[in-house]
């Protein structure tokens, strides 16, 4: 199937990893498996995601009982533009629909902050919310 995947050139995008693979993909390439791409390299997004957010939105943007999921569409482009993400990571959230208020990140920088939309985007849009 990974075979298939490339000569497609299905495995240029990293959310495709995520997609087919899972989670276990990923971790692969940092257990010795003969690939040698670190996680950092396969979505500069994944680590700023992974370091700001997944704490209470989970490792792939799917919530948890602290954060919604992002990967639906209510958070899609057409309902939540880019520009209301960014106010939202740089000001913050307050508490609802049942989970707490968001803290505010305004040191954030503005490339690490893009490319974690960025990687919510890919996510969203391999799962079909455009």
């Amino acid at each position: 199937m990974k075979d298939l995947l490339i000569g497609l050139g299905l495995l240029s995008s990293p959310v495709v990893v995520f997609v087919v693979f899972g989670t276990s993909g990923l971790d692969a390439f940092d257990e010795g498996s003969g690939a040698s791409v670190s996680l950092a390299s396969v979505e500069p997004g994944l680590a700023a995601f992974a370091g700001e957010c997944a704490r209470c939105h989970g490792r792939l943007a799917e919530g948890t009982e602290r954060g919604p999921n992002l990967i639906h569409r209510d958070y899609g482009p057409r309902v939540r533009s880019d520009a209301r993400f960014r106010r939202a990571v740089r000001e913050g959230m307050p508490a609802r629909r049942g989970y707490g208020a968001m803290p505010p990140f305004p040191e954030l920088s503005k490339r690490r902050l893009e490319r974690m939309i960025s990687f919510v985007r890919g996510l969203q849009r391999a799962n079909g919310i455009r």
